[in-house]
């Protein structure tokens, strides 16, 4: 039944990302592929749950140097984040945070950058109780920040 299978997509996801914060990064890895799995059949491959998933599974998947991996679901979550959540959706913005980590990844740290800054400040707007993305954002940007300086001219 729908209902159902949306509910345990929906404890899937819970579990795993409490299965993250314990530390247990491969159980919740399993987790938010199999949540994924679920949302992409009963809701759709462009609902924004499903690509919340993309975003959850991407992620993890980069926070593990799994680059290649991540790449695809990353992309996925920030097409379908930009298709179907309101501009400076905390969703939104943490996928495009994800993209910018990518550009780092792939040497365009400069554009990285700013990205990474427009995002910090729009989960700044939301107010305190999304400062510990907006640190992890400012984190992100201060890495970035950093290979720029590095960079040779």
């Amino acid at each position: 039944e729908p209902g159902q299978e949306a509910n345990l997509a929906i404890h899937l996801n819970n579990l795993a990302l409490l299965m993250r914060e314990l530390g247990r990064d491969e159980e919740a890895r399993e987790m938010f592929r199999e949540s994924l799995e679920i949302r992409q059949v009963v809701m759709g491959p462009r609902h924004g749950y499903t690509g919340l998933g993309h975003l959850q599974l991407g992620r993890i998947l980069l926070d593990g140097g799994e680059v290649d991996t991540a790449r695809p679901h990353l992309e996925s979550a920030l097409e379908i984040s930009t298709e179907t959540m309101p501009e400076g959706s905390p969703q939104l913005l943490l996928a495009q945070a994800l993209a910018a980590r990518l550009m780092h990844h792939d040497g365009e740290s400069a554009a990285a950058a700013e990205t990474l800054a427009t995002v910090a400040a729009g989960f700044a707007a939301h107010g305190p109780h999304l400062d510990g993305l907006r640190e992890s954002v400012e984190r992100w940007r201060e890495e970035a920040l950093e290979a720029v300086a590095g960079a040779p001219p």
